[in-house]
């Protein structure tokens, strides 16, 4: 059987070669796999709604009554209301749908290095090209700004920001935010926003790209 081209030319991740690498001995610290289990309320709810026959097909986007829940739970950050949720099997899901809706083949997605593996594999199967841009040296691991917009062509279609940031931790700051919004509506740019450690800030204040939204 015969895979697809495009599929071929991505490239394993470094995860996974550190995994194929690893010895029977050794630890894992990486992914993130939770060891705890599910509370027992989330569970014997799921049960309970797949008994009452809650259990079929859902809305595309979503049971309204879930994303207007989301909306409310991410109101600090910005003004939100259903209309502007979709619900997705998971995170790494919902950046492969944003990629695949908003870069055309041809385009150019500027992706952080060191960043989370599935951006640039991303910004390829939609048939773009992934350019790295660099992070600040100065323990704050800001998006390198000059370097971004060395590094923006005719053909950016978007900006992919992570806060905070995986694997370096770092959390981007208001000055940081300004500039890369400032830098996209300019030229024109998506900024695709993953900030899915948001809960995650113990020093300073998480700075979303929510209260922006383009919608």
């Amino acid at each position: 059987m015969k895979s697809s081209k495009r599929i071929s030319e991505i490239p394993m991740s470094g995860i996974r070669k550190m995994f194929d690498l690893a010895g029977p001995d050794s630890v894992n610290l990486g992914l993130g796999e939770p060891d705890l289990d599910p509370p027992a309320e989330a569970i014997e709810a799921m049960c309970a709604a797949s008994k009452a026959g809650r259990n079929k097909y859902g809305p595309t986007a979503g049971i309204p009554e879930l994303r207007s829940a989301v909306a409310d739970y991410f109101s600090p950050y910005g003004r939100l209301d259903g209309s502007n949720i979709m619900v997705t099997p998971s995170g790494s899901t919902a950046l492969l749908e944003v990629t695949q809706s908003m870069v055309d083949p041809g385009d150019e997605v500027l992706v952080p290095s060191p960043g989370f593996v599935i951006y640039a594999p991303h910004a390829s199967l939609a048939g773009g090209t992934p350019v790295e841009y660099g992070l600040t040296d100065d323990g704050l691991f800001q998006p390198d700004i000059e370097m971004i917009k060395e590094r923006i062509t005719p053909r950016t279609s978007m900006i992919v920001v992570n806060t905070p940031s995986n694997p370096t931790g770092g959390v981007l700051t208001k000055e940081s935010k300004k500039a890369l919004l400032d830098i996209a509506r300019d030229n024109d740019i998506t900024i695709l926003a993953d900030e899915v450690y948001c809960e995650f800030v113990y020093e300073g204040e998480h700075q979303s790209f929510m209260d922006s939204l383009d919608c």
